[in-house]
């Protein structure tokens, strides 16, 4: 049997622990596990649990976070993790964290702007994060918006309509 296998016996028959070989549970079969079932966490091997995979288990059992290797989190990951789980930004290091994750994770958690480095927001994040929230056009370094940017924001709210009028009128005044 392969480790997924594995994974959906012991779901359903969590009985049959004893006779299951361990060792073919990769670190996607353990997260998703240990979601269910945390009372096997003594069989794991955590260190085969890459960023994702810590990002499935903290969802389902945070009490897990103390045997995290936070490192295995790139930006990407801890804008996924935290935008549902903000309980966890103390252990963040905002540095790791990109303009695309920026964008997302402002998206689903305004809160954290006082963290973010808004140097790192290209066009497209900006365009991005201003769609839906456009209280944050006066952080936007608005020549970084390319044609394109343009066209989505001035598709998109009035809010961010007007921020825009009053930036290009600004520049032709």
């Amino acid at each position: 049997m392969d480790g997924t296998t594995l994974v959906e016996l012991l779901g359903e028959l969590p009985r049959f622990a004893a006779q299951l070989d361990w060792s073919k549970l990769d670190g996607w079969n353990w997260a998703k596990l240990l979601s269910q079932h945390p009372e096997f966490a003594d069989r794991c091997d955590l260190a085969k649990l890459d960023g994702w995979d810590w990002i499935h288990l903290l969802a389902a059992q945070p009490q897990f976070a103390n045997r995290c290797d936070w490192l295995k989190l790139g930006g990407g990951r801890w804008a996924r993790l935290l935008a549902e789980h903000p309980e966890f930004a103390d252990r963040c290091d905002w540095s790791r964290l990109g303009g695309e994750a920026w964008s997302y994770l402002l998206r689903h958690q305004r809160q954290f702007a006082d963290k973010c480095d808004w140097s790192k927001l290209d066009g497209g994040n900006w365009a991005d994060l201003l769609w839906y929230r456009p209280q944050f056009a006066d952080k936007c370094d608005w020549s970084k918006l390319d044609g394109k940017n343009w066209a989505s924001l001035l598709q998109g709210s009035a809010a961010v309509r007007r921020q825009a009028q009053q930036v290009h009128a600004g520049r032709q005044g």
